[in-house]
């Protein structure tokens, strides 16, 4: 979006923009993006979150609502494709999940989980950059999504506001 349009010129002309891009790393995309009048920088390294138990709580929590709503292709794909392929340490969530489910607990346990998922410190480099240089206001686009932008756990500490 930024890359391809007019809108980091234009804000260049108002205010001072800075703007973290993984394709900033390509050395055939330096020009270009230097055309848009923004200072670029490249995306900081984000660490995945521990196998155990972040990424066993996302599981959870993902069947837990995949258990409530009962989306048809999602439970096709579970069912042909995806239980074949994981293990039974991943398997046994579902009985929590089904109980959960039936117990109508999948808000509390997403915002449960969300706030276990931001205290975990993805991105050193990110806080840093954060603190030296304190945004007015931050952008994302892409795939972030809620839990991965390396400045989330930043959010509730801060006084920037976001938008996703």
């Amino acid at each position: 979006m930024f890359l391809y349009s007019n809108c980091l010129e234009a804000l260049s002309r108002v205010a001072s923009v800075r703007v973290w891009a993984a394709s900033a790393r390509h050395l055939e995309l330096r020009d270009t993006w230097r055309a848009g009048g923004a200072e670029v920088e490249t995306f900081p390294e984000v660490r995945p979150y521990k196998e155990f138990p972040y990424n066993y709580l996302r599981r959870l929590n993902e069947y837990v609502w995949d258990f409530r709503q009962r989306p048809p292709s999602r439970l096709s794909m579970m069912r042909h494709v995806r239980d074949r392929d994981i293990g039974l340490n991943v398997r046994v969530l579902k009985g929590p999940a089904h109980v959960f489910a039936a117990l109508k607990m999948e808000k509390g346990l997403e915002r449960w989980l969300e706030g276990k998922l931001r205290s975990y410190p993805r991105s050193f480099e990110a806080e840093k950059r954060l603190r030296a240089n304190r945004p007015d206001m931050i952008v994302t686009t892409g795939r972030s999504g809620r839990s991965n932008p390396p400045w989330w756990p930043m959010r509730r500490t801060s006084a920037f506001p976001s938008w996703r």
